[in-house]
């Protein structure tokens, strides 16, 4: 019997899920859909059948798991996927419940818990349970507080370490070199752009984050190709690197 899942149209004005790639909106719109969901937004699934199911190629596959993964929608454990914040969103009647409860009582043990057993005798109470993130969800939710604090000491150590451009390709290496295929042909001086851009970022002390600084290139390289030919031969810069306008490298945006 077929699964029915409801998306929101309001999906395609998200602030966050605007700013993902196009291989990153099929996999989040997939992980919510697929023949392997449930109540729970808990289930098991491969890289391997998201990679033939999706067209999504492996490594890319990969790579877009980690994003989401660090930027705390999904969690992995084992070969086991958990959809964050899943049960918020979901409106459940009483079987519905009784369903979600019946998945998770039947997870791994690792995914749960210890001492919580949940009843369909007391569905209500039982799904109170799971909706203020006890089992797994709240697991999930103690972990992610713990991965914030690391990530924005990792945020202010790559900063003092890295310049903008270089930190990006150290995030994502396979997103950043499908990057470079793309715009490389198109960008007379790609050197001198990667450049303005790192100069951007730093007068703009943008935060170290790759959802941050991959959206300001975009926007940057957008920019610089639509005009490169009108600037390149009309503002020259002297040997301190300031252009006739007063900015620092050849463009501005």
């Amino acid at each position: 019997m077929a699964k029915l899942r409801s998306i929101s149209t309001s999906i395609w004005s998200d602030p966050y899920f605007e700013e993902l790639t196009t291989s990153q909106k099929l996999l989040f719109i997939y992980l919510i859909t697929n023949e392997k969901t449930n109540m729970l937004g808990i289930y098991e699934l491969s890289e391997r059948k998201m990679s033939f199911e999706t067209g999504i190629e492996k490594l890319m596959l990969s790579n877009d798991l980690k994003a989401l993964e660090k930027d705390k929608k999904i969690k992995r454990i084992d070969n086991y996927l958990i959809i964050c914040n899943y049960l918020k969103h979901q409106n459940f009647n009483t079987n519905m419940k009784k369903s979600a409860i019946d998945i998770y009582n039947s997870l791994p043990q690792v995914l749960k818990k210890e001492n919580v057993t949940l009843s369909k005798n007391n569905p209500l109470k039982s799904f109170e349970t799971l909706s203020n993130h006890m089992g797994i969800l709240r697991k999930v939710e103690v972990e992610v507080e713990v991965e914030v604090e690391r990530e924005r000491e990792y945020e202010v150590e790559e900063k003092e370490t890295s310049l903008a451009y270089d930190f990006l390709k150290k995030e994502r290496p396979a997103e950043m070199q499908y990057f470079e295929m793309q715009n490389k042909s198109q960008v007379k001086d790609f050197e001198k752009m990667v450049m303005d851009f790192n100069d951007t970022v730093d007068q703009e002390q943008l935060r170290y984050n790759y959802k941050i600084l991959r959206a300001r290139l975009n926007k940057y390289t957008r920019n610089w190709i639509a005009n490169q030919n009108k600037y390149s031969s009309s503002i020259k810069t002297d040997s301190n690197g300031i252009n006739s306008q007063g900015f620092i490298g050849n463009l501005t945006f």
